[in-house]
């Protein structure tokens, strides 16, 4: 049986917390059922079982609510997921096993592909930004991107930057890659949260949107709250106390209600690549009994 300190320990240690920026594990609840709202404060975003072909009809849209098509561990549809809490929007989530995608769920979208948002008269969009922007309009409060159109498009060529540099880091998950290659890749991750720190440190405020988290933030923080898979899964880090205000960006995200309700464990997020990287995803992690 593993050590609470080991690989997938539920805690990690002190050291590895401090030297990550990540320093509580929430744990995670589950329902059986599809039904969920975001919640404020400090409750939890409950996820349910993904379902695959074979697994019966697309479940029944919620009355007043919109639906969330999505993955529990995808980064990109977190971003909506995010968005949806932070604006305390009220929604249901359906999670899909990208494995074997139901023909409902097909039929749904071109796309194929998870986030997607579906409104009560059926009527579908996706793609993480477009989401995301589609809720900053629609719910303005509390808002992601400033007034100012200049500003609200440097935003966002924020968000294609990070997109080139930093969320490389999921190439790593790419088992035929060599030492040499995920090396560059180490390298460019490294760079570009060098350029993220530097850009924080130049706004001079507590997170990329001001004093509160703005489109910027909700959309890279997926990938900040994967960090810490790196020294457990490839045991090397990216993130350290050398970008001093992206660590402290990381600490002040840790207190914001929306992320802590859809926070997963490191362990559980370390769990599902391993799965990923031999080839059988394990969707539904968080449903296994506990040994």
């Amino acid at each position: 049986m593993l050590s609470r300190n080991s690989i997938f320990a539920s805690n990690l240690s002190q050291t590895y917390l401090a030297a990550c920026g990540i320093r509580r594990v929430f744990e995670l609840q589950v329902l059986s059922n599809c039904n969920m709202a975001a919640v404020p404060g400090s409750m939890i975003v409950n996820q349910p079982a993904h379902l695959a072909e074979g697994d019966g009809d697309c479940p029944a849209l919620v009355p007043g609510s919109l639906r969330a098509y999505n993955m529990k561990y995808c980064p990109y549809a977190q971003r909506t997921l995010l968005a949806l809490a932070y604006k305390n929007v009220k929604f249901d989530i359906v999670n899909i096993n990208l494995k074997r995608k139901p023909a409902w769920f097909l039929s749904r979208t071109m796309l194929e592909k998870v986030p997607v948002l579906e409104r009560a008269d059926g009527s579908i969009i996706s793609e993480s930004m477009v989401t995301m922007d589609y809720l900053d309009e629609v719910y303005p409060q509390p808002p992601l991107l400033p007034q100012d159109p200049w500003k609200k498009a440097e935003e966002k060529v924020w968000v294609e930057i990070f997109g080139l540099s930093v969320s490389k880091i999921y190439k790593l998950y790419n088992t035929s890659l060599d030492e040499a290659t995920k090396d560059k890749i180490f390298e460019e991750v490294t760079q570009g949260l060098d350029v993220f720190d530097k850009e924080l440190a130049k706004r001079g405020t507590k997170f990329f949107g001001g004093s509160q988290p703005g489109l910027l933030d909700l959309a890279i923080w997926p990938w900040f709250e994967r960090m810490p898979l790196l020294p457990l899964v490839f045991h090397r880090t990216a993130l350290t106390a050398k970008q001093a205000n992206l660590m402290k960006w990381v600490s002040a995200m840790e207190e914001v209600p929306a992320v802590k309700a859809l926070l997963i464990p490191a362990e559980e997020h370390a769990k599902f690549m391993t799965s990923f990287m031999a080839g059988a995803p394990e969707y539904d992690l968080a449903f296994k009994p506990k040994m």
